[in-house]
C-alpha cells in the first residue's frame, strides 16, 4: 500500500475537523469604553479598549480589534474566525475574557456615534472638540 503525502494531508484535515468551508470570518460585538467626559480632542488619535467575553466560542480564534467609520458613525468590534470544534472533542465551558486596544483615527469637529455589531453594548455618543477632551479609555465593570 502506497500512501502519498497529499492523501495523508487530506486524512489529517478530516481527522482535525478543519475544512475551509466550515469556518466563517465575522466581526463580533464587544464591550467597549467611552471617554469619561464624552469629549475627544479634534485631530488626535483615540485609543479605546474593547473586551470580548467569549463571543467566538469553542473552536474559534480571535483576531483583534476592528474599527470602521462611515461619516459620523463608528463601529467597533473584534474580528474572529468562527469554526465548529473538531469532531469528538468536548469543549469546556471555560472561557477567556480577552482585552484588545483599538485605535480610532483622528476625528474632525463634530458628534459621532460609537456602536458595536449586535448591540452588545449600547450606542454611545462622543463629541470631538477643539481645545480639550480625552484621548483614551479602558473598560470598567468587566473582569
Amino acid at each position: 500500500m502506497r500512501i502519498t503525502l497529499a492523501s495523508l494531508a487530506a486524512v489529517l484535515l478530516v481527522l482535525a475537523g478543519c475544512s475551509g468551508t466550515q469556518c466563517e470570518s465575522k466581526v463580533l460585538g464587544t464591550h467597549f469604553c467611552e471617554p469619561d467626559s464624552g469629549y475627544v480632542q479634534v485631530g488626535q488619535t483615540l485609543s479605546f479598549e474593547v473586551v470580548d467575553t467569549c463571543g467566538a466560542g469553542c473552536g474559534s480564534t480571535l483576531g483583534g480589534c476592528q474599527v470602521t467609520r462611515d461619516g459620523g458613525s463608528i463601529v467597533i468590534g473584534v474580528s474572529a474566525n468562527i469554526c465548529p470544534p473538531p469532531p469528538n472533542v468536548a469543549c469546556t465551558l471555560a472561557c477567556a475574557i480577552t482585552r484588545f486596544n483599538c485605535t480610532i483615527p483622528a476625528l474632525g469637529p463634530g458628534t459621532y456615534s460609537i456602536s458595536t455589531p449586535g448591540a452588545v453594548s449600547p450606542t454611545r455618543v462622543i463629541e470631538a472638540i477643539d481645545g480639550g477632551g480625552d484621548s483614551s479609555c479602558v473598560v470598567v465593570g468587566v473582569p
